[in-house]
């Protein structure tokens, strides 16, 4: 949990430099979201254990409880951005960890099957599919992170 906390916290950091460069912020927020964000995680790579009667239920309440604390997380966020003392939270931070979590999450939180480690096995497949996403998420935000921040010298002939 300690690498997707860092991970996370980076990413959304990331993101939060990139769409807003003229407002940077640093917080650990967006590594708490993040850490909410490999619960659902942890979800989706063993949605095949979580099989049986009645786990339908139970996943679909798992979901909707993360997705509820991360809509509360979200608008108390947003809200404190209308007071003057609280005024630098960062949304698009707190977006950048949770989408970062979800993809590290996926290949670094573990399986509860005994045959997951299986070549072809669903979560195998989901754990490369993590870890692409997240090569591919921090690729791009350090590619316009780095070309937006460097300047560029015309050549004056």
């Amino acid at each position: 949990m300690t690498a997707l906390f860092f991970l996370a916290g980076i990413g959304g950091n990331l993101m939060s430099i990139v769409v807003r460069p003229d407002e940077p912020t640093v917080g650990a927020s967006p590594a708490i979201f993040g850490l909410l964000a490999g619960l659902m995680s942890l979800i989706i790579v063993n949605w095949v254990a979580l099989s049986g009667p009645g786990a339908s239920t139970l996943r679909c309440c798992l979901i909707f409880m993360i997705i509820i604390i991360f809509v509360i997380l979200l608008l108390m966020n947003v809200s404190s951005n209308s007071y003057e003392i609280i005024h630098q939270a960062n949304t698009f931070g707190n977006m950048g960890g949770f989408f970062t979590g979800v993809f590290a999450g996926m290949f670094l939180v573990p399986t509860v099957r005994a045959n997951a480690r299986l070549p072809g096995s669903y979560e195998g497949i989901v754990k490369k599919i993590g870890l692409g996403c997240t090569f591919a998420w921090y690729f791009i935000f350090l590619m316009v992170f780095y070309l937006s921040t460097t300047t560029h010298t015309a050549i004056v002939a």
